[in-house]
């Protein structure tokens, strides 16, 4: 009886981390395409503003950094 506990408890185990994982990545990569949306959008808000392209390219990564500089 004990020998069955252990076994259904380490395959609940498993299954909890298993989708605690899938859950954990599609929270992270929704939240990458989120910024990844904000990003472009603000990209597209410099070249309306300054018309000039080569001084409004921005990296992805640092949107916080730019908004800091440009105020």
């Amino acid at each position: 009886m004990v020998h069955i506990n252990l076994v259904c408890m380490t395959i609940n185990l498993f299954f909890l981390v298993f989708y605690s994982i899938i859950i954990e990545r599609s929270i992270h990569m929704s939240y990458s395409i989120w910024e990844y949306l904000q990003d472009s959008y603000y990209k597209i808000y410099l070249l309306a503003k300054d018309k000039k392209y080569m001084n409004t390219v921005v990296s992805i990564k640092q949107p916080k950094l730019i908004q800091k500089n440009k105020m």
